[in-house]
Order: structure tokens, then sequence, then C-alpha cells
């Protein structure tokens, strides 16, 4: 069994999405300007919002969950990918910065198609009851529907994958049934793990970005830090050990919003777990970067003084990083 973990947080309830169907052929272009309706931005159709996020999560620049909706998740994306293309600050993307999108992404178009497998259908998938204790009783914490896999799988919050095939029951689809997904597939490991020098975290933007020895960014995503109350540290801390799919220890004495005189429980790993697919140990006691049971609220939430990201981009930092690599926090 893996080491038990101790360090997650919880959060507000994720808020649904409207029910309108997205148009997936209003969506495309990914290796052509000519689509574009710039700049794209806060007032940017949900459409055309789908296509930002989807291009910015396949370039290495991550807005978390792609939910069609403009946010401080795509908002810091967006600078970020500015700055490293060396552009002016803005919170947009015009002509210019999509041509130079586009060829990051590897010049893709933003959807695509996917057909289910049998393994997809058949799971395990479990409703999952509310309570610490209870969980600490089931062997899995598994995704509790395809849907929500899904969702993680193509990095899309799932009302919006209802939305892109509305003619598709979730609950009942079988093996071989064709949905639309966002196409967002990234670059190797291979190709920026020899490059990755250090990590810094953005407490005050709430971002993670990877950096090569020259202080370029090879690429960024959301996070949620510390809360004032119970911070997440300051100055330079280490990768440890990596863990995936860890084990979790619930240790109430330290969890500052848990009475101590609370019973300890161990719960088992899953995607649903308070720390997701992974648990990045650092160089401090109690914490760490790992994922989440709830990828739409990365960003807008705080943790227990922990790194919290998607279960997504835990899966892919855990490929590219390294015990002995440096984690800078601002």
């Amino acid at each position: 069994m893996a080491a038990a973990l101790t360090a997650a947080c919880a959060l507000a309830p994720a808020r649904a999405l409207p029910a309108q169907a997205l148009d997936a052929s209003a969506i495309g272009g990914g290796a052509a300007t000519a689509t574009l309706r710039a700049p794209l931005g806060a007032t940017s159709a949900p459409e055309e919002l789908l296509q930002l996020q989807t291009l910015l999560d396949a370039a290495g620049f991550a807005p978390g969950s792609i939910t069609a909706k403009w946010g401080d998740n795509t908002r810091f994306a967006v600078r970020a990918f500015r700055a490293a293309q060396g552009l002016s600050p803005a919170d947009e993307i015009d002509a210019d910065a999509y041509a130079r999108l586009a060829e990051a992404a590897g010049a893709r178009e933003p959807l695509t198609s996917y057909t289910l497998t049998a393994a997809d259908v058949r799971g395990p998938y479990r409703k999952l009851p509310a309570g610490t204790y209870a969980k600490a009783r089931l062997d899995c914490l598994c995704y509790q529907s395809l849907l929500e896999m899904l969702g993680e799988r193509f990095h899309v919050a799932p009302d919006v994958l209802r939305r892109l095939n509305p003619d598709v029951s979730f609950a009942s689809a079988a093996a071989g049934t064709q949905i639309v997904v966002p196409n967002v597939a990234r670059r190797s490991p291979a190709e920026v793990a020899p490059r990755l020098a250090r990590m810094v975290v953005d407490r005050r933007e709430g971002s993670l970005r990877g950096e090569d020895a020259a202080g370029r960014t090879l690429f960024w995503m959301p996070v949620s830090v510390g809360s004032p109350e119970e911070p997440s540290p300051s100055g330079r801390l280490k990768v440890v050990s990596i863990t995936r799919d860890p084990h979790y220890h619930f240790n109430p004495r330290v969890l500052g919003d848990v009475p101590d005189s609370r019973p300890d429980a161990h719960l088992p790993p899953g995607p649903n777990s308070p720390v997701g697919v992974l648990w990045m140990q650092l160089s401090k006691a109690h914490v760490g970067i790992h994922g989440t049971a709830e990828p739409e609220l990365v960003g807008p939430g705080m943790s227990h003084g922990c790194v919290r990201v998607t279960n997504w981009d835990a899966r892919w930092l855990a490929s590219v990083a390294r015990p002995g690599l440096e984690v800078h926090f601002l």
C-alpha cells in the first residue's frame, strides 16, 4: 500500500451550466485564422470560448476545466500564453496571438470525435457516500458515472459534454456510440521533462508554471492554494516523492477546520479521493501538489496549504516532474 497522505480541502458545490446545446459546427478552424472573429475574450460566444480554451489546453496553457465560459482561469492562461510568446499584456487573443496559439496547439481542429469502448461503458462506476467515514469503508473512490470519467479524460465540464452531444444519453450509452469531444491531446512529456528546471507557484494569481533553466515558460496551469488561515508556504521547496493513485489519511490534527477530537480515517485511492490521482510530496511536512475530486473548482477554491490541480494536470505533472525538482512559491 502506498503511504497515506494528510492534506486536502473541502470546496463549495459546482454551479450548473445552462442547458442549451453548443453548436459544434460553429467550432473549428484551429489551423486557420480566417475563421477567427477577433478578438477572443470576455465577450466572445460560448462556441468561441470553447475553441479558445481547448487550444490553450493543447498548447500547454491549461484553463482548468473547459467550461465554454470566460473566467479568471482562462484570463490568466491567455496572459501567460501572451507573455511566453513575447506579446504585450492583454486579456484577449487577437489575430496575431491566435495564429501563434494555433501553431503551438499543433494546428488542430478544436473538436474531434471519440467512439465509446466496452471498457468505457463498463466502468466501474459507483455512487459515493458523502461522509468521510463511509468512504473509508469502500475499496475505491471510483468515478461515479461515464459522464464524469469522460469529462476528466477530455478536460471538459460534464455539462459542456452534454451540450456538445444533445442526442446522446450518457446514462445509457452503449459501446460504439460516437461523441464529440474537445481535442486536448498535449505535447509528449518526453519533450518537456528534460528541459524542466523548476516549477513556480504564484499564490496571488493561483497558478503553477514550469520553467527551463533560462526562465522561459514551458507550461502553465491554474491551481488552488492555501487560505489566509492555512496559507501555502513561501520560498523554495523541492519535490521529495511522487505517488500516483495515493491512499489518503484523513487526519483531523493537521486539518484546521476539523476538530482534533474526530477519529482518523484511511480512504482508498481513486479519482474522487480528496487528493485525486496524485500526491507530490514537497520538502515540508503535510504539503504537496495533488489532484482533486472537483476539477471545475480549481482556481477559485482554497486548500489546507497545499497546491491543488485538476486530475488531468496532475497526471501530466507526474510525467514531467521528478524528485529533487525545485518548487518556488511566490
